[in-house]
């Protein structure tokens, strides 16, 4: 006998990478961020999460300025949020804020069409 080959096919349920999406994330047009906490892993800190807000939301607003322009603000951002540099924040939570900006980098810094 031979054994079905679907008996693990209905186990994986992650995205590539291994990790779970998240409702929501990937839709592209960012601008309906009806819960901060849909796509963004804050781990559950009230403050992590309110940064972050803020962030997306000073992302969101220049979004449409030049290219260079977004890329040395975006280099600023990541500067000031790195877990290493930061002072005011703690570790755990300046992690979490760059993990964050990584995850917007891309849409944030591709050209305008």
């Amino acid at each position: 006998g031979r054994a079905s080959g679907n008996a693990g096919a209905s186990s994986s349920t992650s995205a590539p990478g291994g990790y779970a999406k998240a409702e929501g994330e990937g839709s592209g047009n960012g601008s309906t961020p009806a819960s901060p906490k849909a796509a963004v892993d804050d781990g559950g800190d009230p403050v992590v999460a309110k940064i972050i807000a803020k962030i997306d939301d000073e992302l969101d607003k220049t979004s449409s300025k030049d290219v260079e322009w977004r890329r040395l603000h975006f280099k600023g951002l990541m500067l000031r949020w790195h877990p290493d540099k930061n002072r005011t924040e703690t570790p755990e939570q300046a992690a979490a804020v760059f993990r964050h900006l990584m995850d917007r980098r891309d849409r944030y810094l591709e050209a305008l069409a």
